[in-house]
């Protein structure tokens, strides 16, 4: 007995739960076909028609001819497979992108200066018997003078989804995951509006936002393995926790700045997985939401990278994850802790304000402090203005500032003066702040705030004590760390 190696028609709904995460992913596949095709622009829309939604891809590249088409709807029947030099290399794409969402596909395609031809894919007529496809001449003014275009009919897999909400999340997907060519120049979009290029590390000044900071210099990890080898570039970025913590969760939510803590990866410059990966034992929290990772990689490391045919996820292999993870998780940890500070930061920024305009009114009335600023000031100055760059610009009258970090060890508070200016850093790390400031802070009891805005009056008064003492200021400088150490000792038992 001979039997054929494939059933058709069993593979082709088969074919159907091929993995598509979303429609946009497996739209992204067809954009893949047209960027490789040589195309300038691509367009997408998405309509209602009797059988449920319809979508239409449109672009301007080189086209097929009727060889090539025939081959189109096959699957593994593409020209370049195996090709890495490119998006695509396995023949998958077209045919199981387009069944995975619709019963029906039509392709139309015109290379310059040569008629168009058409083929189509219907399911249906596959489980009636037909195991063919066959190609027609057509008239199709819309190809002219080249390109393709691509036709998901019957879309089962969509009903109930409006075609708005469809259209949507296409720009969004789309955008993202074709940045770079939309830098490059093409154009993309979705019903007539253009897909904006989203930049997930907020760096790129052409994205719709921007804003955040390159945290480092771009890594190069240099990979070679059975399955291949090539450079891993690894980038990271900051996002600008100062300017955007204070969005509403809505503006928060809609920038893409919470519930996107993950990696982009990025393959050939385009984005094939967005995931935690590489983090080894960082579990992801909220300040994650407020740094980003890009890892790119080239085609030749594919296998490395487990990369699937439907180019939406990566499985990296053992060795990959034990090259990377070393990098990739320590700096995470380290952009966490440094979010964690810039939140606190502009969390302590609000509890001392009130402190700070009554101590100022209060310092109008005393005598202008003599002296100068000695090295002391100075280091301190520019070690915290690493989170408070506002202190380097001196004021021109009497002003106070009081400030939070983690001094470790060091006393309660640290003093300094910028001009005329009393500067009062309350250290974190003391036992008393830990104990019974933080404590404070937090507190929604009523006079809770009036308790703590009255200590830190006693704080800054003793600053002012200090920076005042003249010649006698080394001194008032030891007896106060050695008061921080006695408070300490005090509250340890």
């Amino acid at each position: 007995m001979k039997l054929p190696i494939v059933s058709v028609p069993e593979l082709l709904q088969s074919a159907r739960d091929a993995g598509y995460l979303s429609t946009a992913h497996a739209v992204a596949e067809l954009v893949d076909n047209a960027v490789q095709a040589g195309a300038t622009e691509v367009a997408v829309t998405v309509e209602s028609a009797d059988e449920g939604l319809q979508i239409t891809v449109r672009d301007d590249g080189c086209g097929m001819d009727a060889a090539t088409l025939a081959t189109s709807l096959r699957l593994g029947g593409s020209t370049r497979y195996g090709d890495r030099g490119g998006l695509g290399r396995y023949g998958m794409g077209l045919p199981s992108s387009s069944l995975s969402q619709a019963r029906r596909v039509d392709v139309w395609s015109r290379r310059d200066g040569e008629g168009a031809c058409h083929v189509a894919l219907d399911l249906d007529e596959v489980l009636r018997g037909c195991s063919e496809v066959e190609v027609t001449s057509v008239d199709l003014a819309e190809l002219a003078p080249s390109g393709t275009v691509v036709r998901w009919s019957r879309c089962d897999r969509l009903v109930g989804v409006s075609a708005r909400r469809v259209a949507r999340e296409l720009r969004a997907k789309l955008g993202r995951t074709f940045r770079r060519f939309i830098w490059a120049g093409l154009k993309l979009h979705v019903d007539g509006d253009p897909c904006p290029p989203i930049d997930p590390l907020y760096l790129d000044e052409r994205a719709p936002l921007s804003g955040a900071r390159l945290y480092c210099e771009p890594l190069i990890v240099p990979i070679a393995t059975a399955m291949g080898a090539g450079d891993v570039t690894l980038r990271f970025s900051e996002l600008p926790v100062e300017r955007w913590q204070s969005w509403s969760v809505g503006e928060k939510r809609r920038a893409g700045v919470t519930a996107s803590a993950a990696v982009s990866v990025m393959r050939a410059g385009r984005e094939v997985d967005h995931a935690w990966l590489f983090m080894g034992d960082k579990k992801r929290e909220s300040y994650d939401a407020w740094w980003r990772c890009e890892v790119e990689f080239p085609p030749s490391l594919d296998e490395v990278f487990g990369l699937t045919f439907s180019k939406q996820q990566v499985r990296p292999s053992a060795e990959l994850v034990e090259a990377l993870t070393p990098i990739v998780s320590p700096t995470a940890h380290a952009l966490n802790r440094r979010a964690r500070v810039a939140h606190n930061t502009i969390a302590a920024r609000a509890r001392c304000a009130g402190a700070e305009r009554r101590a100022s009114k209060v310092a109008e009335r005393l005598p202008p402090l003599t002296g100068e600023a000695d090295a002391a000031d100075v280091a301190l100055i520019e070690r915290v203005g690493r989170l408070y760059p506002e202190l380097s610009i001196v004021a021109d009258g009497p002003n106070v500032r009081l400030v939070e970090d983690d001094l470790g060890g060091r006393p309660l508070i640290e003093v300094a003066r910028a001009g005329q200016r009393v500067v009062v850093v309350m250290n974190r790390a003391h036992p008393y702040y830990v104990e019974a400031y933080a404590a404070l802070a937090g507190s929604g009891e009523p006079g809770a705030a009036e308790r703590r805005t009255q200590l830190e009056l006693l704080l800054i008064a003793l600053a002012r004590a200090e920076v005042d003492a003249g010649a006698d200021r080394e001194q008032a400088r030891a007896l106060r760390a050695r008061w921080s150490d006695v408070l300490a000792e005090h509250l340890r038992g």
